[in-house]
């Protein structure tokens, strides 16, 4: 729109504007099942393989048979994405800004009914074209150039906001409004609420499972019924997967001197660490052992340690807990560069057309909320963190 004859005319403080928008409909059909398999997910087709169950004289031969009949009633699912963005320069195109506008609408999904038919009735039902979600975002560049007496200088932000939800998959009926998974982001689990430790003899009258003690989690009775039970769990809006993704960029030179930087980081994320039963290594944090409860030290978060097969509230499986879902909201300094560019005569009559110097490391430093682990790290724990790395070097051009 700036080469427009008009925009120059009235508006000739923006150097350069652009207004872009797009519709897209695609198809899908690579659909994974249970299992991790592609192929069997699309029921459309039919497909064949080997048996060994046919004899001819006193050997077994290869067959082929069907393996699935062909669903008709099926088809693809459908994702329809649109998008609006802009892009402006302004400023003698010093300052330039990018940011897009998006929806993602995913229909047709292949799920089975869940609300139509009771799971008393003991059918399993084939997956229909029911399921639909939809993802929602915005992402923004900012870019900044200019100069300041001899020093040059260049900085820039990008941030994505996306967040995703789950508008039908024909829903189990009757249960709590708490425990709904539709408009909610895909993977959401249901917990229970943890509330701090029992410190007194008084707190543990409050509803809890057998054999809770001093210093051991409290949990919330969410219906009060007066116990704690499946129904008192919750479904959190709290997924793996970040709502805010986010980097700024820093470079600089002055003289014979460059700088650049890059930070990084995210927020809205969190993750499960339970690492107490994890096979036969499992044990506790130093972190979490160094703030247990204790006799000594009643008043503090964490609860007590106990024998890793003992947690009273675990005793009949894994019941997931607030307590053990971590924040995993994080910035960090992911690189950085300092350099010295040798340019004297002495340099050049050595042959050496470029001489540089430079020290620059990954992952210097990094701030967060998750105390036991890096907050990138997957929630096994068992994994390497990210290395912090440093290097010292030249650069040389003969």
């Amino acid at each position: 729109m700036s080469e427009e004859g008009f925009w120059k005319e009235n508006v000739p403080f923006i150097d350069y504007f652009k207004l872009r928008a797009s519709v897209s409909q695609t198809g899908n059909d690579a659909l994974l099942d249970a299992d991790g398999n592609y192929d069997r997910s699309i029921q459309y087709l039919n497909t064949y393989g080997f048996g060994t169950d046919y004899l001819l004289g006193s050997t077994f031969n290869k067959t082929l048979k069907p393996t699935r009949t062909p669903n008709p009633n099926i088809t693809w699912e459908v994702g329809t994405t649109y998008d609006l963005g802009f892009e402006f320069k302004f400023l003698q195109n010093r300052l330039s800004w990018e940011s897009d506008l998006f929806y993602h609408k995913r229909t047709n999904m292949l799920i089975s009914r869940n609300a139509s038919l009771p799971q008393t009735s003991g059918i399993t039902l084939p997956r229909e074209n029911l399921g639909e979600m939809s993802n929602r975002g915005i992402e923004s560049l900012v870019t900044w150039n200019d100069k300041a007496g001899k020093v040059q200088y260049d900085i820039s932000a990008n941030i994505t906001y996306a967040k995703n939800r789950i508008d039908f998959w024909d829903e189990t009926p009757n249960i709590p409004d708490y425990q709904r998974s539709t408009g909610k982001p895909v993977g959401t689990e249901l917990f229970y609420v943890a509330d701090g430790v029992f410190n007194t003899e008084e707190e543990l009258k409050y509803p809890h499972w057998k054999n809770a003690r001093l210093g051991d989690i409290k949990f919330v009775d969410i219906n009060g019924d007066g116990e704690i039970t499946a129904d008192d769990r919750v479904r959190l809006s709290k997924v793996k997967e970040p709502t805010f993704v986010f980097g700024i960029n820093l470079g600089a030179r002055w003289n014979n001197f460059d700088l650049m930087a890059l930070l990084q980081g995210a927020t809205g994320g969190h993750t499960y660490i339970w690492r107490e039963r994890a096979g036969e290594a499992g044990n506790f944090y130093k972190y979490t052992y160094d703030h247990r409860w204790t006799e000594e030290n009643p008043m503090i978060e964490h609860p007590r340690t106990y024998n890793r097969e003992d947690e009273y509230w675990a005793s009949e499986g894994d019941r997931k807990n607030t307590y053990y879902l971590w924040n995993t909201d994080f910035i960090r300094l992911k690189n950085l560069e300092i350099g010295y560019t040798f340019n004297f005569p002495a340099v050049r009559s050595a042959g050496i057309q470029n001489l540089r110097v430079f020290a620059n490391g990954t992952n210097l430093l990094t701030i967060d909320k998750v105390r036991v682990q890096d907050p990138e790290q997957n929630n096994t724990g068992r994994d390497y963190p990210q290395r912090r790395v440093v290097n010292f070097g030249a650069s040389i051009t003969f």
